[in-house]
């Protein structure tokens, strides 16, 4: 190749592809209202039309295989459509590891260029001057400037030959894949065995485009990632993957509600799908957790002040909760977030729990109205279901090799520490707050230290950089690791939490342990 992939790269455009996977779907979905029209004008009036016989089984087992070649054809063409979006998608994030190396680069004083055959160079803008000036090479400062160049130059083409490995794989790969979708495109049937060797292949393809952020567990890396991003690549990334990116700590907060948004009604019609064609294999589709989804999309529907944000649609091993914020943690001042006692997805997560929440930021807006405040629910943990059948289920149906309870302390580590990674401005004063089994997931967080294991009250004032210890631990007037039995619930207990989030503890007056 006569050209270097960092050289293509400058002038690949991803919007062509999205583009043409945005119309090859609106191919698929009309396809598929064909194969629903099909099926409820044609095979259901047939197989309703009282005809019986030799004849009418060997119709209606006709019909049987033309309807599993339309759902076939439609599979196949939902494959091509995400290998289209995936394959958009990785070359924009080739795009924007470019112009990063391009930038540090410059920064670092050095220059890429596009060499002989194909392989991209580094220059260093000092060595250009002691071309016009080679006195220059004999001066003990240039030598030394050299000197210290030459890690930076080392790393860059390291990086640049990660770059052109990674291009020529996706280049390459994208190549084999499209042929052989074109090969099965052009088949006068479709091979049941290879659909689903593709279908596999696509599912597995468009899981991995995000690698290795979508698992990354520093929130710093995370967000400084996302901002090296181009707008318009975040953007189009929040839409096809918004099930890895909305709960993603280091993704900022209206982004991660922009992609839940998006999750939500697919995850509904999923679950309402799962129930229709149950598998006694999947558990995790119930119909609590189906009307738990219904209630938070209702009230996401609605208008709040402050706004309402979707923070997270996920779960342990892959299952479904909420996490949710009254207010942007992001801007705020103060972020309390909450960790109920009691799990699940439920219309009492949004009917009970989120209706705290909403009360905190009443009260913490009354407690310091200079001041702004989100207050999160947090629920990324396996707690003690409130209803059954919409307990975080491991998907196993309960077998005895389940992975044991999930305290919650390293998500929560993690999503606190987000918390001021993606925090604008000057650093939030956060404040973990958790009752009864809540308290779990923050002693877990910090290690066990401080005495809230245990206690039916918690509320834990977390440092700016915080390394999994507490800075105070207090219950409200109660010294650390004393029990609070008082209804969370109270007026004046919300009121005192209220304080304690804002930085007012000293305002609420001492509670003996009940």
């Amino acid at each position: 190749m006569d050209r270097s992939y960092y050289d293509l790269l400058e002038t690949s455009d991803p919007g062509s592809l999205w583009a043409a996977a945005d119309t090859w779907e609106g191919i698929s979905q009309r396809f598929a209202a064909h194969a629903s029209d099909w099926s409820a004008k044609v095979q259901a009036q047939v197989l309703n039309s009282g005809w019986t016989g030799d004849a009418a089984t060997g119709a209606e087992n006709e019909l049987a295989k033309w309807q599993t070649q339309l759902k076939d054809c439609q599979q196949a063409l939902e494959n091509v459509r995400i290998q289209l979006r995936s394959t958009a998608d990785e070359v924009a994030l080739l795009i924007a590891r470019r112009q990063q190396l391009a930038v540090q680069a410059g920064a670092d004083g050095l220059a890429i260029k596009d060499g002989d055959g194909g392989e991209p160079s580094i220059t260093a803008f000092l060595d250009l001057a002691i071309q016009e000036n080679p006195a220059m090479r004999d001066d003990p400062d240039t030598r030394a400037q050299l000197a210290s160049l030459e890690p930076k130059r080392q790393a860059l083409a390291a990086a640049l030959q990660q770059l052109e490995s990674d291009a020529q794989n996706l280049d390459e790969g994208a190549a084999s894949v499209f042929a052989h979708l074109a090969d099965v495109a052009n088949a006068q049937l479709i091979d049941a065995a290879t659909l689903a060797s593709d279908t596999q292949q696509a599912q597995s393809y468009d899981s991995v485009v995000l690698d290795p952020w979508a698992s990354e567990k520093d929130p710093a890396k995370v967000k400084a990632w996302w901002d090296s991003l181009p707008d318009a690549t975040r953007q189009q990334l929040l839409r096809d993957h918004p099930d890895q990116l909305g709960n993603l700590d280091g993704i900022p907060a209206q982004d991660r509600d922009t992609a839940n948004r998006i999750e939500l009604p697919l995850l509904r019609d999923q679950m309402q799908q799962a129930l229709k064609n149950p598998d006694p294999n999947n558990t995790w589709a119930t119909g609590p957790k189906l009307a738990g989804l219904d209630a938070l999309q209702q009230q996401l529907d609605q208008p709040s002040n402050p706004p309402l944000l979707l923070l997270g649609l996920g779960g342990p091993d892959g299952n479904h909760n909420a996490i949710v914020s009254y207010g942007n943690p992001d801007t705020a001042t103060n972020v309390a977030t909450y960790v109920p006692p009691v799990g699940g997805l439920d219309p009492q997560f949004v009917s009970g729990d989120m209706a705290y929440a909403q009360r905190l930021s009443v009260a913490a807006a009354q407690a310091d109205p200079k001041s702004s405040t989100a207050t999160v629910v947090w629920t990324n943990y396996n707690a003690p279901p409130r209803l059954a059948q919409t307990e975080l289920d491991d998907g196993d149906g309960g077998s005895d090799d389940a992975p044991p309870p999930d305290l919650g302390g390293a998500s929560l580590n993690r999503f606190l520490t987000g918390v001021q990674a993606t925090h604008d401005g000057p650093a939030a004063r956060v404040t973990a707050i958790g009752t009864g089994a809540g308290t779990g997931p923050i002693a877990d967080a910090s290690d066990g230290q401080g005495g809230l294991a245990g206690s039916a009250t918690a509320a834990v004032d977390v440092p700016p950089q915080w390394d999994g210890t507490p800075g105070v631990n207090s219950v409200p007037g109660v010294p650390p690791g004393q029990e609070f039995h008082q209804d969370p619930n109270d007026p004046a207990y919300v009121k005192a939490l209220a304080n304690i989030a804002t930085g007012h503890g000293d305002r609420n007056q001492p509670v003996a342990a009940q």
